[in-house]
């Protein structure tokens, strides 16, 4: 069995957490709802990063996290 950290899961998760700062600190200046905001941006950075890792095949899938 594969652990979290061999899998690169444990960077996964920091790279979306650290992007929904940025967007929860935009919400606020916009006065928007941040919590739902948050939500949808956090889909779509998880999205980008499962997207980017399945397109390229050169680059290391723990460099594509800390890229977006």
């Amino acid at each position: 069995m594969k652990s979290v950290l061999f899998k690169c899961l444990a960077l996964i998760s920091a790279g979306i957490a650290h992007a929904s700062f940025g967007s929860v600190a935009l919400e606020f200046l916009l006065g928007v709802n941040w919590v739902v905001s948050a939500a949808v941006f956090c889909l779509c950075t998880a999205w980008a990063i499962i997207f980017s890792n399945e397109r390229t095949d050169h680059c290391p899938r723990r460099t594509i996290p800390g890229g977006l």
